[in-house]
């Protein structure tokens, strides 16, 4: 055992000794006088200026000061050998990192209950720093330990990122970009919300024993982080509310997330209601035939299905069947109560086995939304006989139906829908989708339609009237296979936002988009982002006259070489940030019509564009914001007026 002395000439004794790499020591100590246990962190410095190291220091005496059962509480820090020393009190237990790991080697979930026991302690973690003032910035699993009692303590602030070895070792080994807020990438002002999107990746990774965004570069995973969105976890095994918590503190957007009080209220309330959701299998229930009869009586109310186990009836009366083990049509048991979401869990049989499913109705449907919502074990639906007449509200109808490949709505009468918004988004086995019979001259709103429609190769909309839609946003986005797509008929005067409509459409070689009118288009974000396959494109009818936002129009498009935006006029738009981002083949670009007069934003416009050889710009325009991204990325274009 070696022995040292720390800056108050306290003997310690050192029982262990953790070189990670050159800069970065840990020790397990102990105090000789007392026998208390300590961790030192030894960070070997690199031209940190004593302000920061001062800053670094005021920080731990603030965290010294908070005797909390939820935090490793900080001791003590000083500078020595030109190395600077953090003395915590000892943790051995496990982190949220090894229980992880644990679990997926074994192939193992871990427990819901167990779960929410974890984010309650969380919760009330943070919501002590966030009564100091304090925000961690640092949050992940490798920083939350639990303890033999299974209390969890947090360490590991994010104030020692103030250290250049320390900040180095954290992002590269500790997957600190996995748990970064989209503000932070961007730049923007942040508040104590960037801890609750960390937890809410650290929610998500406890129940899919993975990261919530995870890819093998930075750049392709701060792209995920700000425009895409996190996969669902398991509802077979866990109750749909921990999925609802999770969307919550995933916004994109830090003004829509919950506070920390929020989060912890609606903790509490799932965490003493719920309980562990029985997962069967499907081998015990294999293509039952189930009637679901809805009644003149039952219309404005919501009906739901229960599992096998037990069933409330409509005077609320509990009824348990603990020796059912199969479901048919004698004892499946429908009731009525009061829900938030209309018709979700009428089908939630059909998560957990493959059923064929015969609906009856006495009455006219009015509202269809959500409809077959997460049913993401139906491989084929049959509702050719399906009366929609009076239906105005399609959305969400198939949303995250991601094995069904088959799909007949032949006799669809769809006059009166006015919102089909995400109504076939993440059907990802979806092959083929005949949708000849549609009639969409009311639809408003198509965003998202066909969102992760990946296994689409030919989509035909020839028969769509789209001249009311105003919003056909991420229409299709993420439709990865799709190489042919003819929009010539499509009517777009009304459309006031296409952000992301083309969104990560891979296969296109080419789009013809002559036809569209764009006179009231505001929004062109994301537009053609990482269509990486795209060749040709003409934009000579785009009216942009109202477009505020271009950011990342064409990021990533690998293989344009020509873009010709003669006829882009740009008074009113502010953001043209990433706009030509890794076009790394382009070589001339027309603005000639541009105007610069109110952007704020061009961060990284021509970044990775090595091979632009000529740029036609408007002589009225301030050339200086142009030659600065030239200058930045390094690149020499010749400038024609």
């Amino acid at each position: 055992m070696e022995e040292n002395k720390n800056k108050n000439n306290k003997k310690v004794e050192i029982l262990e000794k953790n070189e990670i790499n050159e800069n970065i020591t840990f020790y397990k100590v102990k105090n000789k006088e007392n026998n208390i246990l300590y961790s030192i962190k030894k960070i070997v410095l690199r031209n940190e200026s004593e302000e920061e190291l001062e800053e670094i220091k005021n920080e731990i005496k603030i965290l010294s000061k908070i005797n909390s059962e939820y935090t490793i509480k900080y001791i003590n820090s000083f500078v020595k050998n030109n190395s600077f020393h953090i003395v915590t009190e000892y943790c051995e237990d496990l982190t949220l990192r090894k229980l992880i790991e644990e679990f997926k080697s074994a192939n193992k979930l871990i427990s819901q209950n167990l779960i929410y026991h974890i984010i309650k302690e969380i919760c009330l973690c943070l919501k002590e720093l966030y009564d100091n003032n304090i925000r961690h910035i640092d949050l992940n699993p490798d920083n939350i330990f639990l303890t033999n009692n299974k209390k969890v303590k947090i360490g590991c602030f994010g104030i020692l990122k103030l250290l250049n070895n320390y900040n180095d070792f954290i992002m590269e080994n500790n997957n600190y970009y996995n748990y970064m807020a989209p503000e932070i990438i961007k730049g923007e002002k942040a508040n104590n919300k960037v801890d609750i999107w960390s937890l809410g990746c650290i929610i998500y990774e406890l129940c899919k024993l993975d990261y919530c965004f995870n890819c093998s570069n930075i750049i392709s995973l701060h792209n995920k982080i700000i425009n895409e969105f996190h996969d669902k976890i398991n509802l077979k095994f866990y109750e749909c509310e921990l999925q609802k918590l999770i969307d919550m503190l995933l916004k994109k957007n830090q003004k829509d997330r919950p506070n920390i009080d929020e989060v912890y209220k609606l903790v509490i309330k799932y965490c003493d209601s719920g309980e562990e959701k029985k997962f069967v299998g499907r081998e015990e229930k294999n293509k039952i035939k189930i009637i679901l009869e809805i009644k003149k009586t039952d219309i404005n109310k919501d009906i739901y299905f229960l599992d096998n186990t037990d069933y409330e009836d409509e005077n609320g009366n509990k009824h348990f069947h603990d020796s059912l083990k199969e479901l048919n049509e004698s004892n499946v048991k429908l009731y009525i109560k009061n829900k938030k979401y209309r018709y979700q869990k009428c089908f939630r049989f059909a998560e957990t086995g493959e059923y064929y499913i015969k609906l009856k109705f006495y009455f006219s449907l009015k509202d269809c939304s959500n409809m077959f919502y997460n049913c993401n074990c139906i491989k084929s639906i049959n509702l050719s006989k399906f009366h929609t007449k009076k239906v105005n509200n399609m959305s969400h109808m198939f949303y995250n139906c991601d094995n069904l490949s088959n799909i007949n709505l032949s006799n669809f009468n769809t006059e009166n829908v006015s919102d089909m918004s995400y109504m076939f988004s993440h059907c990802y086995n979806l092959q083929n989708i005949d949708l000849s019979s549609f009639n969409t001259k009311n639809v408003i709103n198509m965003s998202n339609m066909f969102q992760s429609c990946d296994k689409l190769i030919n989509l035909d909309l020839s028969l769509f009237d789209t001249k009311n839609v105003i919003d056909m946003s991420n229409l299709f986005s993420y439709c990865n296979s799709l190489n042919n797509i003819d929009l010539s008929s499509f009517s777009t005067e009304n459309v006031k936002n296409m952000g992301g409509m083309f969104y990560m459409c891979e296969n296109l070689t080419s789009l013809n988009l002559s036809s569209f009118n764009t006179q009231n288009v505001e929004n062109m974000n994301d537009m053609f982002c990482h269509c990486e396959n795209l060749k040709q494109i003409n934009l000579l009818s785009f009216n942009t006259i109202k477009v505020i936002t271009m950011e990342k129009l064409f990021y990533n498009c690998n293989n344009l070489i020509d873009i010709n935006l003669s006829s882009f006029k740009t008074e009113n738009v502010e953001n043209i940030n990433r706009m030509f981002f890794g076009c790394k083949n382009l070589e001339i670009v027309d603005l000639s019509n541009f105007s610069f007069q109110k952007v704020n934003n061009c961060f990284q416009t021509f970044f990775n564009c090595n091979k632009l050889k000529k740029v036609i710009l408007n002589k009225r325009i301030d050339i200086s914001i142009i030659q600065k991204e030239f200058k930045e990325n390094n690149i020499d274009p010749e400038i024609i007026y």
